[in-house]
């Protein structure tokens, strides 16, 4: 199932504008033509520094989703290509990544991220041990699946 919505945005000035927003059957959430549709929300309330972060309730609002994991995956996407970060005490924006602050927010951020990667993989792999699954077992054995 396929459904259009009409997310909002805020623009300068107190005036409202709306883009339509495809939320596919699997919950993911397309903006037309893949625009930058969370970068411009966050654009329109200047939120272009770690002093000015957006909240996170403030974005799902505003774009008229339903959960902050709608909003994640939204952000991951234009991610490929506008420097949208988060800060330690909640909120987005868009680094300017022509300014030493910016690429700091940026570095920042990118090591946060992969350091929680990082602990996520260390959880699953502790976790596998109690199913008596080493590190690196899964992928031996022969073509029949059949283990060594």
């Amino acid at each position: 199932m396929i459904q259009k919505v009409q997310a909002a945005g805020f623009v300068s000035g107190g005036n409202q504008e709306h883009a339509d927003v495809v939320v596919k059957n699997n919950n993911t959430i397309d903006p037309p033509e893949k625009q930058e549709f969370i970068a411009s929300i966050l654009l329109a309330r200047d939120a272009t520094s770690a002093d000015k972060p957006a909240p996170t309730p403030e974005l799902i609002k505003a774009a008229g989703l339903s959960d902050s994991r709608a909003l994640q995956a939204l952000i991951e996407d234009e991610r490929d290509r506008v420097p949208i970060v988060s800060g330690a005490k909640g909120g987005y924006w868009v680094a300017d990544v022509n300014t030493p602050e910016g690429r700091a927010d940026i570095a920042r951020c990118a090591t946060t991220l992969m350091r929680r990667g990082a602990k996520t993989i260390g959880t699953g792999r502790k976790l596998r041990r109690f199913l008596g699954v080493l590190p690196g077992q899964e992928v031996l054995g022969d073509s029949d699946g059949a283990e060594e």
